[in-house]
């Protein structure tokens, strides 16, 4: 039996909180549920790290879930779709996981049950939609719309990434070069300097200055460096919990109007297509949110995700909802209010979801566009100041000569 601790409501609309056991995390919101309580957020208790080789990413669940969808819908049954994938070559964590599901399968356990039994975290979402999908007698279709949001969460990911990762790596390349340039060249040309009969411009001799304190502390700078990256990395699941944290990483993001307008993009399109999917599987409104507000993983707006929930407790409607939410853009706001008065909600959540998550790609290449000459300048008047400040005093002396 594991621990989980939960925040929700109860029966009246009083905010509570605890921490319960169960088998696992469906098995938890069901007990939560029979004890009249309606869980808004819910966590392993005690806040434990994951090691990293017992994570299945979402990248990795995407062609599992399709592939068995498929086997689903053409007729095969869980455990023959199960055994099938597993003699195909996997990762040796999906391998592992894969045997282990296909042992709970065997004893009779659902697809859900067993994915709360195995060793393995996979993305907490996945159990529930595939709960879902078997009280429905959908779960291909479930299995399918799970794979979708994998693909979009990858897709965004690798926007986000290929925006950043040229001036990232440029910019690391920049810094070993400057650095190597402190080690190796500027104490080379210290010697000549001393030798010439001039005397030494301020900016080589901060130069000087900084090289002498790269050559006299760079190890220890990059053992720091080392172990800052280390420890926050390994303290990382803590600090999510952490309000302090919470605080300051929502002032991060907000600090900027474009990161701002990203990262609000960024999450309403998954927001929006997890719930679309959830919705057009047949779950209701109140349920998906629950579920959505679980298991959202991030900083930002968990708590406007847990409010939205509670209004909708309350009997709220959804648009009313996520006009307080910063995270929801205006126009999406009215498409959504449309689909509820239409009928047509889950289609409108599906539909702005890949507005927007098309409009991200296009700001994403619009900002690599603008980032490439920005880059080129500075790397110009860099090389410019670098190059001055070296022969600067080689330039000096011949005037003194003269």
């Amino acid at each position: 039996m594991a621990r989980y601790g939960y925040r929700g409501l109860d029966g009246a609309g009083q905010k509570v909180q605890g921490v319960i056991e169960a088998a696992g995390r469906v098995q938890a919101v069901d007990e939560l549920r029979r004890q009249g309580l309606f869980a808004t957020r819910l966590w392993a208790w005690p806040v434990q790290s994951i090691h990293w080789s017992s994570r299945l990413k979402s990248g990795e669940m995407e062609p599992f879930c399709r592939q068995l969808s498929l086997l689903l819908e053409s007729g095969i049954s869980l455990l023959e779709g199960l055994e099938l994938i597993k003699k195909e070559p996997l990762p040796r964590n999906l391998d592992q996981w894969l045997e282990q599901l296909v042992g709970h399968i065997r004893k009779g356990q659902s697809l859900a049950a067993a994915m709360a039994q195995c060793d393995a975290h996979i993305p907490p979402m996945l159990a529930e939609l595939a709960a879902v999908g078997e009280e429905h007698g959908q779960l291909g279709s479930a299995l399918y719309q799970a794979a979708d949001h994998f693909e979009q969460q990858r897709r965004l990911k690798n926007d986000l990434l290929t925006a950043m990762l040229y001036p990232a790596l440029v910019l690391l390349v920049v810094a070993a070069a400057v650095a190597a340039m402190m080690i190796f060249v500027v104490p080379a040309l210290v010697q000549t300097y001393a030798s010439l009969n001039a005397p030494i411009p301020w900016l080589t001799r901060g130069f000087i200055a900084l090289s002498d304190f790269v050559v006299q502390h760079g190890a220890g700078l990059l053992l720091a460096l080392a172990l800052l990256i280390a420890g926050g990395l390994a303290s990382w699941r803590g600090l999510r919990e952490d309000h302090r944290w919470q605080a300051f990483w929502r002032q991060v993001v907000h600090s900027t109007t474009l990161t701002e307008r990203l990262w609000a993009e960024h999450y309403f399109v998954q927001f929006a297509q997890m719930l679309g999917q959830l919705l057009k599987g047949g779950v209701q409104v109140l349920e998906a949110l629950q579920m959505q507000s679980r298991h959202y993983r991030g900083l930002i707006y968990r708590e406007e995700l847990e409010r939205l929930t509670e209004q909708a407790l309350r009997g709220h409607s959804l648009s009313n909802g996520l006009a307080e939410c910063t995270f929801v853009p205006p126009a999406a706001l009215q498409m959504i209010h449309v689909g509820e008065e239409s009928g047509h909600l889950a289609e409108m959540l599906l539909h702005s979801s890949a507005y927007y998550s098309q409009r991200i790609s296009q700001r994403c290449e619009r900002l690599a566009r603008i980032i490439e000459p920005v880059l080129i300048i500075f790397l110009g008047l860099l090389i410019l100041l670098i190059a001055g400040s070296l022969f600067l005093p080689i330039i000096s002396s011949y005037r003194y000569i003269g």
